[in-house]
């Protein structure tokens, strides 16, 4: 293989490897700062929640960056693996439920089934013994979460 082809494939690599930790850290941060940090300092101001939202992005790359060397014999794929069943268990069944039955599942529910299924994704291939992505058990843990909370209905719960 030519020198350039080499290059290029490695050059493909490095920017795929910045952009995903550039998004991690990104969404990390942002929900961090937007969603944590403005609702327990009410007083900030803008500019204090900028920089809030700079520190939290900051912080989420260096985390992010201590956990890869902790763990260099693993896989990218394995972990973008992880990352989907994270944001799809944790997401994916609870807004669509919200979507198609508003009002009608009960808001603990919801929060039960997005730590279930956030909880089964972490740790299925430790408690599991089948070899199965560990989105779709999570999932599962979703649905039965939701399927309770949609069968007691929304009480002000």
């Amino acid at each position: 293989m030519p020198d350039w082809w080499g290059g290029i494939g490695l050059a493909a690599l490095l920017l795929s490897a910045l952009g995903s930790i550039a998004g991690l850290a990104l969404g990390i941060g942002t929900m961090i700062s937007r969603d944590i940090i403005s609702k327990l300092w009410r007083s900030a101001t803008a500019v204090n929640l900028l920089w809030a939202s700079r520190f939290s992005v900051l912080l989420a790359a260096a985390a992010a960056i201590v956990f890869v060397f902790f763990h260099l014999e693993s896989s990218v794929l394995e972990w973008n693996y992880l990352s989907m069943a994270l944001r799809g268990s944790g997401i994916f069944l609870p807004l669509t439920f919200c979507v198609f039955f508003p009002h009608r599942v009960r808001a603990s529910m919801g929060v039960a089934a997005m730590g279930a299924g956030i909880f089964a994704a972490l740790f299925w291939k430790h408690i599991s013994p089948w070899q199965i992505n560990s989105l779709f058990p999570a999932l599962v843990y979703n649905l039965i979460f939701l399927a309770v909370g949609l069968y007691w209905g929304n009480k002000k719960a």
